[in-house]
């Protein structure tokens, strides 16, 4: 991995000056033949791509390198990779299509301003209010079903939304029966993970239960590449340590990743 180096006083001021960045996809892979799946919704990918490849605001910072005690440390170009990931997922709520913190319980999709979900998701929202009703009032619901299906409207506004949409008549459903729907679009969780590259690992398991739950057709990790990973901190997840761990556990994952190598020009 390269670094950007800075020599003089004049270089720190220079660059602790930057407050914009222009991202760039760097390089693609598509593991489990993401690319078909992909094909079936363009449009996902077209706006994605473009809420990925926007300006972001940045906040530069100052890294240092040890080059030995006789030489002391080197100086080089870093930027704050919280701040930037706070930014990045500014850029992605433009996209209305998305929901964001997104985890999966008993084959149903909620949001939660907890980390333990996905940072974004596309699914359909129609089958995820009909799998909740089964749930709730089904064949094998719960016990506590109708305080669940209370609680899931209050709590999830897209679920709620979904709810009071015309042409979903939940007062013909049957109590007992569960009510039979077919999926109209693809199921679509995302991550972007710009932090300690252990964490590739944790996002795969959360990907393996989720697909265990609710089936997974693609699964979108976004990872730091080329320049990004550079201003990064060391040890984050890349782009290429995450094709080697996908293939390293390929005969365990069976669900088509598409992962983005992010790149940035600042």
């Amino acid at each position: 991995m390269a670094y950007f180096w800075l020599e003089t006083d004049e270089d720190v001021n220079k660059w602790k000056s930057k407050k914009k960045g222009t991202l760039s996809i760097g390089d693609q892979y598509f593991f489990n033949n993401a690319n078909i799946i992909l094909g079936q919704d363009q449009e996902f990918a077209d706006v994605l791509i473009s809420n990925l490849t926007s300006e972001v605001d940045i906040i530069p910072t100052v890294r240092s390198k040890s080059e030995g005690k006789s030489k002391g440390s080197k100086y080089y170009k870093g930027i704050n990779i919280d701040n930037f990931n706070k930014s990045l997922r500014v850029n992605l709520n433009s996209n209305p299509n998305l929901l964001f913190e997104v985890y999966n319980e008993d084959g149903i999709f909620y949001t939660s301003n907890s980390k333990k979900g996905f940072d974004f998701a596309s699914i359909d929202t129609t089958h995820n209010l009909i799998n909740l009703w089964n749930l709730c009032y089904g064949r094998r619901s719960l016990h506590d079903g109708q305080s669940h299906w209370n609680k899931s409207l209050e709590n999830n506004d897209f679920i709620r939304v979904t709810s009071e949409s015309e042409g979903i008549d939940l007062e013909s459903f049957e109590k007992g029966i569960d009510v039979k729907i077919i999926k109209s679009s693809l199921t679509i969780l995302g991550e972007l993970q710009f932090g300690n590259w252990g964490l590739a690992y944790r996002d795969l398991f959360k990907l393996l239960h989720a697909d265990a739950n609710s089936g997974v057709d693609l699964f979108v990790y976004v990872a730091a590449h080329n320049n990004l990973l550079s201003y990064a901190s060391d040890n984050v997840v890349s782009y290429e340590k995450t094709i080697k761990i996908l293939n390293e556990f390929s005969n365990l994952i069976k669900v088509p990743i598409w992962v983005i190598g992010l790149d940035i020009t600042i």
